[in-house]
């Protein structure tokens, strides 16, 4: 449930923020448009949100400046201190993954995640999927922006541009992680009742929006 890279989250909650904003030349690529990566999925979401992978509050804090409900999810307690460090009392964020959550007292319309759907594995997302489309009603939306590959040879080719490049922790991180290809989330939202689109925003990162039929 993505739970087995608490480690690394910890690890990377003092510098995540100068990380998205350029300053590793490693992921200057994953995280190139970042805000408005962030602006898009903001655009796209209704009015009372459910956030998986808070992180260190950089959407929550976009969502929330746009007027939006949201109820944050976030596994890592040294990414939650940082995003009430950024966010204080203006929001609720909770111990939970994608998986296994509190659930909010009102409905949702919106489930929304930024660079974390990658952390579980095919079968844990499609087990996600599943539960949203159970959770939301017509019209109800997710929308992930997420690292995913056309197909697998894409892949490839990007671990060993990597490599080339002596990029060596993207490299490992490409290769540790569970990154999907379109056609795999394709299917597992329609299976489960979403219509759904992919938009390029950069070289690694798709915008996912998917809408309960």
């Amino acid at each position: 449930m993505g739970r087995e890279f608490l480690d690394l989250f910890e690890t990377w909650a003092q510098s995540y923020d100068e990380s998205v904003h350029g300053h590793d030349e490693q992921y200057r690529d994953v995280f190139a448009g970042y805000d408005a990566i962030l602006n898009t999925v903001v655009e796209k979401s209704g009015n009372v949100v459910l956030e998986f992978g808070v992180g260190t509050g950089n959407l929550t804090q976009k969502l929330l400046r746009s007027g939006k409900t949201v109820y944050g999810i976030e596994p890592s307690e040294p990414m939650r201190q940082k995003a009430f460090e950024k966010l204080g009392d203006t929001v609720t964020i909770q111990d939970g993954d994608f998986l296994s959550f509190p659930l909010p007292n009102e409905p949702i319309d919106t489930i929304v995640s930024t660079y974390a759907f990658h952390h579980l594995t095919d079968e844990e997302k499609e087990q996600a999927i599943s539960q949203y489309g159970k959770m939301l009603n017509k019209g109800g939306k997710i929308v992930f922006a997420d690292t995913a590959f056309v197909d697998r040879e894409a892949f490839e080719q990007m671990v060993i541009e990597a490599k080339e490049k002596g990029f060596h922790d993207l490299a490992e991180d490409l290769k540790r992680e569970y990154y999907p290809t379109l056609p795999v989330l394709e299917s597992m939202f329609t299976k489960h009742g979403f219509s759904v689109s992919f938009v390029p925003m950069n070289r690694f990162v798709w915008l996912m929006e998917a809408t309960k039929q």
